[in-house]
């Protein structure tokens, strides 16, 4: 499970580390391949699939030509909705513009939300399990708090996202694109019409704009109960989660486990033998 690459704390030579290391050791395949007859031998290289969450632009610029060099299958999961609109994940605009208020009115505001520390990743997660529309009105509030916020040129680059073309620039032999829902709401936060749109639009509008299959899917922030797990299934043929572990042999195709990155190969390794650690 990656998401940014070709930043300070994941630069392109951690990344091309890494992809060395697990080409060595184990079997690179495309993400449908990995629930494949599974249990049913051991492999000399056990199966092991890449994916990448929210779309961001600077997996095109780092991560596509390494794994185009290894030539190695990966999964890039977007949201259609932001890439239309040229927006930046709700709490990624929250996060740069929270760290650009002064601590005097981050505290303020972090009171009004009835925190006691204004910590930026604590507001953001009280944020995150907020109703929705309860988080789309502090997400104004936030904006207003900070109309003089002008992203800097390393926030672009660690936020900004793919757009239609880059996405089809990418040679489909090897890159799939899968669903991280249109505009990477929480889903848990949805009524159910909503989250039949987040999620039914997600698959309509990438396949429409792509021209291709998208089968699989991505739980934004891994946030998942039945609710969204059935409505997932209705549109979506798999889906990964945030749960970190290996695919044991029967596994739920809809709530696959992925093993998270790691900044540094040695912590890499440590986890492809215990994911959970």
């Amino acid at each position: 499970m990656f998401h940014g690459t070709g930043t300070p704390d994941f630069p392109a030579e951690a990344f091309r580390a890494q992809l060395s290391f697990l080409s060595q050791y184990y079997r690179i395949v495309p993400l449908g391949e990995v629930c494949q007859s599974i249990g049913t031998h051991r492999e000399a290289r056990p199966r092991v699939a890449l994916t990448f969450d929210d779309g961001l632009r600077n997996n095109f610029m780092t991560a596509y030509p390494i794994l185009r060099e290894f030539r190695v299958a990966a999964t890039f999961f977007v949201c259609p909705g932001l890439i239309n609109s040229r927006r930046w994940l709700w709490n990624h605009e929250c996060r740069a513009r929270l760290w650009w208020m002064s601590v005097e009115n981050r505290n303020r505001y972090a009171k009004r939300l009835g925190l006691e520390t204004y910590d930026v990743e604590q507001i953001l997660l009280k944020l995150k399990y907020t109703a929705q529309a309860t988080r789309v009105e502090h997400e104004r509030i936030i904006r207003e708090m900070t109309v003089d916020f002008r992203p800097t040129e390393e926030q672009h680059h660690r936020y900004d996202l793919m757009s239609w073309e880059e996405l089809k620039a990418m040679d489909r032999n090897f890159v799939e694109i899968g669903g991280h829902s249109t505009n990477h709401h929480i889903l848990t936060q949805l009524n159910d019409n909503q989250l039949a749109s987040e999620v039914g639009e997600c698959k309509n509008w990438l396949e429409n704009e792509l021209c291709r299959r998208v089968p699989h899917f991505c739980y934004p922030d891994g946030a998942y109960d039945t609710r969204v797990v059935s409505c997932v299934g209705k549109h979506f043929e798999l889906a990964v989660t945030t749960n970190a572990g290996w695919v044991p042999p029967q596994p739920s195709i809809l709530e696959l486990p992925r093993i998270p990155i790691a900044d540094n190969l040695v912590d890499l390794a440590w986890r492809m033998q215990r994911p959970g650690s």
